[in-house]
């Protein structure tokens, strides 16, 4: 049997996700510190300890998924598949923290089960995308695949977290579209989702508020969401300099969430121009180098994992800054290795790993758009 060739991991999309990481930890800290005195008793290092930590797990993680070939977790998906939708059933059944129930709390962590389907379902569709098309495959299989997608975003749907089930689907689709699926057939799936989300919104009432009140904020902005208007002005006090880190004032309680969803707005105000533009380089050495991760990849598979993979990094962290500066209505995603949170990063660092694990064995070149029927 031909021995696969090996090649060193791409060390520079190692660097910048290193390079993210330590922006998250000195952010967290920066941002936190206030709150952490206020709800720990003078325990102003808690959330920057914590985060500290999962740093260190994350990047063990990493290390971990570039070294197990990526390939050998095909042996696995559906048993992986089937524990990530059972995590996402008892996660409702989980108490409900800021009105969802997202998270299943360990005691020393919390665990928040859609973070682990969103790289679950990308690895499901990369195993069913990649199969040898020279084979005719039986129908069954393709509507398995259908219906453990549908049963786990129709779960995440209900914690509530509509903000996953976006990037989701935009992976998703964007994943058909790049397997030379019919445009045909990616339009009429875009459209079926833009249908689910309009139903999930307007008619069972999901984040109707939200979305009404941004509605308005465009016409006012004086009627915006208190949160989203406080980041705006943060955000535009950081000048093109910012105002020093540690410095900022954005953490005394001005902007709630400001260590978590919101922690862009609190680095623009102390890293100003200069390092949100630094911060926008690094997420697009990743999806830069993603891309060229994939491309370069040694099969079919390695192609989809890496394009999806890359995809549900570069959406998550868009949508995030998106809120942030008001471009869309506030979601709840985190900014994958910056945001406080143990298993966003986790699992963010993992995905990143196994992307490490399809740089080392790469081939040549795989097209985009391969005819898929």
């Amino acid at each position: 049997m031909k021995r696969k060739r090996r090649h060193g991991v791409d060390l520079v999309l190692y660097t910048a996700v290193l390079l993210l990481m330590t922006v998250g930890i000195v952010e967290v800290y920066s941002s936190s510190v206030f709150l952490a005195d206020q709800k720990f008793a003078g325990e102003h290092t808690h959330f920057f300890m914590r985060q500290l930590t999962f740093s260190g797990l994350s990047l063990l993680a990493m290390l971990i998924f570039a070294a197990v070939p990526y390939d050998w977790f095909r042996k696995i998906i559906w048993a992986a598949v089937s524990v990530s939708i059972a995590l996402l059933g008892i996660v409702l059944l989980m108490p409900k923290i800021n009105d969802a129930s997202r998270w299943i709390v360990l005691g020393f962590m919390s665990l928040q089960p859609s973070e682990i389907f969103k790289y679950i379902v990308i690895y499901l569709m990369a195993h069913h995308l990649a199969r040898d098309q020279r084979k005719k495959q039986p129908a069954w299989q393709s509507h398995l695949v259908m219906a453990a997608v549908i049963i786990g975003m129709g779960l995440i749907v209900v914690e509530p977290d509509l903000g996953t089930v976006l990037v989701v689907a935009a992976v998703l689709v964007g994943m058909a579209f790049v397997a030379g699926f019919r445009l045909r057939k990616v339009a009429f799936g875009a459209a079926a989702l833009a249908a689910l989300s309009y139903v999930t919104v307007f008619l069972f009432g999901y984040k109707k508020g939200r979305i009404l009140e941004y509605v308005e904020s465009l016409k006012d902005p004086l009627n915006g969401a208190y949160q989203v208007k406080q980041s705006i002005l943060y955000i535009g006090s950081g000048g093109f300099f910012g105002k020093g880190i540690g410095r900022g004032s954005a953490k005394l309680f001005f902007v709630p969430e400001v260590h978590t969803d919101f922690i862009f707005a609190n680095f623009a105000e102390e890293g100003g121009f200069i390092w949100v533009t630094i911060l926008l380089v690094l997420f697009a050495v990743v999806f830069w180098r993603g891309l060229r991760v994939a491309v370069g990849s040694q099969d079919r598979f390695g192609f989809f994992l890496g394009f999806g993979i890359t995809m549900a990094l570069t959406v998550s962290a868009l949508i995030n800054i998106a809120v942030t500066v008001s471009l869309i209505p506030t979601t709840g995603m985190p900014l994958p290795f910056v945001s406080y949170g143990g298993t966003s990063l986790l699992i963010s660092a993992s995905a990143v790993g196994m992307l490490l694990n399809i740089s080392r064995r790469k081939k040549g070149k795989t097209l985009f758009f391969e005819r898929h029927e």
